[in-house]
């Protein structure tokens, strides 16, 4: 089963075990990148929480997608930290010394070469350190949805009846009817 990859343009990826948690690495560390753009000079996150949710799906008729929030998910801050390859929740960022409006569309560019500029987190990026805004923001907190790209992906696939004669293996039915998600509130400080 093969997705399209949602940060690089026209390139697919296999869906396997560990598919959802590099494409939440991948999006993690664009997004960090993203606010070093803005001028980010450190970074720490805040909370973490997860949810599972569970589906009804009926591959051979057509989907039934009902979602249900069915409980919360014990989330430690070393599994987050082992899942992002981070070694700490809080962290020095490069950011560019000066936000102006070069390194504003420097960001912005970047942002649309990685597919983020319909992602939340980046908008609220981009949003909160406008250089065209009186006083951008010094201090932005912004809420991380790990793994919600991938759920969307699956969804895409399924809705366009991509799967629907194809026999799921017991691990892609669970990726369908049983998601565990989390978000993390990541606080970023600006010069």
């Amino acid at each position: 089963l093969l997705v399209r990859d949602p940060y690089r343009p026209n390139t697919y990826i296999k869906v396997e075990d560990d598919t959802a948690e590099k494409i939440c690495r991948t999006k993690y560390h664009l997004i960090i990148r993203l606010a070093e753009l803005l001028g980010a000079k450190y970074s720490r996150i805040k909370q973490v929480k997860g949810v599972y949710q569970e589906r009804n799906l009926d591959f051979e008729t057509g989907l039934n997608i009902p979602t249900r929030i069915k409980g919360e998910v014990e989330v430690t801050d070393n599994e987050v930290l082992k899942l992002l390859d981070l070694t700490e929740i809080e962290s020095k960022c490069n950011g560019v010394a000066n936000l102006t409006e070069k390194s504003y569309k420097d960001a912005l560019k970047y942002a649309r070469e990685h597919c983020l500029t319909d992602i939340p987190e980046a908008i609220s990026l981009l949003d909160g350190r406008n250089p065209q805004h009186i006083n951008p923001k010094k201090k932005l907190t912004i809420t991380f949805e790990g793994q919600s790209e991938l759920n969307k992906l699956f969804d895409i696939a399924a809705t366009c009846t991509a799967l629907r004669r194809f026999k799921l293996q017991a691990h892609y039915r669970d990726t369908f009817e049983r998601r565990e998600k989390f978000t993390l509130l990541i606080e970023f400080e600006f010069p």
